[in-house]
């Protein structure tokens, strides 16, 4: 029964290490938040040129507002990260997750 247990903790390790891996390498591959902050420049400058009046007002909420948007995205990047390290500090604990990324809530 311990050996069983074991093998599930290690199996699920082993592929929520993977997943997290994979995205982490996705993330930096992108190079995602400098090009966030490229595109909230440029949709600044764009909305201070051409925008409606106050153009400085518009300017700002269009590009915090798409700066914001695209980051929150990130959570995608951080969650499995953040899960993984979870699991190994609860496994050093004695504490045993079967499925860890993929608890359901109610």
């Amino acid at each position: 029964m311990l050996a069983q247990i074991v093998q599930m903790v290690s199996r699920s390790s082993a592929e929520q290490g993977s997943d997290s891996a994979r995205s982490a390498d996705v993330g930096s591959q992108l190079a995602f938040v400098p090009a966030v902050v490229l595109v909230a420049a440029i949709t600044f400058s764009l909305w201070l040129l051409i925008g409606p009046h106050p153009a400085f007002t518009y300017a700002l909420v269009n590009a915090v507002a798409g700066a914001y948007h695209r980051l929150s995205l990130c959570l995608g990047l951080a969650t499995p990260m953040s899960i993984m390290v979870a699991v190994g500090r609860g496994a050093s604990m004695g504490v045993l997750s079967r499925t860890p990324s993929r608890s359901k809530s109610r």
